[in-house]
């Protein structure tokens, strides 16, 4: 008679740090098919926790479903969910996920969002499940009012990748701003123009005060808006509209870095070719201001830091 193979060890059940070093493990008639870990106890890491099922659907199309499973991990203020989504569409079953981030603890294998509230549907109509997830709060006062977000992550034939962030509603004046400034990173420039113009115009967003006034803040995203706007105004070709912005410039924030900074940028323009040098010689003059964005330089540590550089892209 032959010998039988040794059974595995069971998990570790002792505690580490704020989690528990459970394991998840895929069991058929051949035995276990996946652990969520090598070893036994899962490594004293926040992203290796004991994970839980947490639903399942298919999301690759090939009629089996994929399991996704959830760690959670909370600290003084913010809790933090980390979803991986098990499969075998690429043949033996694995963690399919493919994000972005590879920083320390983030290994661009897990989808990782603060206050998490996910959901499986098909959010652009192709017949396949998407994995949505809910969440990007952070619980302190000094991370400022922040926007929530959904991402939604997608099989794209090869691994589940983030296919699209979409933010939520707002009614507040500085999420319009990094929305706007988002919005023309990405070469959007018709979508950034009109946000730029509703967070200077809007009289029904709402305008924080977190370390200045709120009469602060609002003059602060006047300026940086403005400042952009010109901008768009050149990039278009379109001088006597960025002069007619120039003069609101002066006439509402005269003596400011942005209406120092926009006046430099009308006289050295010439053609979009010459904007990156333009555009890094006047940041380096703006930077002799003194906190030239006012508030803008600190919303909160979960808002971005808009300082001299930030102006002209």
């Amino acid at each position: 008679m032959g010998t039988a193979p040794p059974r595995p060890q069971t998990p570790a059940t002792a505690d580490i740090g704020y989690g528990f070093p459970g394991n998840l493990w895929i069991v058929n008639a051949s035995g276990v098919q996946y652990r969520a870990y090598p070893t036994s106890a899962a490594p004293a890491n926040g992203l290796n926790l004991a994970p839980i099922p947490s639903g399942s659907g298919d999301l690759t199309g090939d009629g089996l479903p994929e399991l996704i499973t959830r760690v959670d991990e909370c600290g003084a203020h913010t809790c933090f969910g980390t979803f991986r989504i098990i499969s075998s569409a690429r043949g033996p079953l694995e963690n399919i996920v493919q994000s972005p981030w590879q920083n320390e603890g983030q290994p661009g294998d897990v989808i990782s969002i603060s206050f998490p509230e996910p959901r499986l549907e098909d959010e652009n109509g192709n017949g396949r499940l998407d994995f949505l997830v809910h969440g990007g709060t952070i619980g302190s006062v000094g991370a400022g009012v922040i926007r929530a977000y959904t991402e939604v992550w997608r099989w794209d034939g090869t691994a589940v990748t983030l296919a699209d962030t979409l933010l939520d509603p707002t009614i507040y004046r500085h999420h319009i701003l990094y929305e706007a400034n988002d919005k023309m990173a990405a070469g959007d420039i018709d979508g950034a123009l009109f946000l730029y113009e509703e967070a200077i115009n809007n009289p029904a967003l709402e305008t924080v005060d977190f370390l200045g006034t709120a009469a602060q803040t609002k003059a602060a995203i006047d300026q940086f808006a403005a400042f952009r706007l010109i901008l768009i105004d050149l990039q278009q070709g379109d001088i006597i509209r960025a002069a007619s912005r120039l003069n609101w410039l002066n006439s509402n924030y005269p003596g400011t870095a942005a209406a120092f900074g926009a006046a430099q940028l009308i006289n050295g323009w010439t053609t979009p070719d010459n904007a990156p040098q333009l555009c890094t010689a006047v940041e380096t003059d703006l930077a002799t201001f003194h906190n030239p964005t006012g508030p803008l330089e600190n919303l909160g540590y979960g808002n971005p830091s808009l300082t001299a550089v930030d102006f002209c892209p």
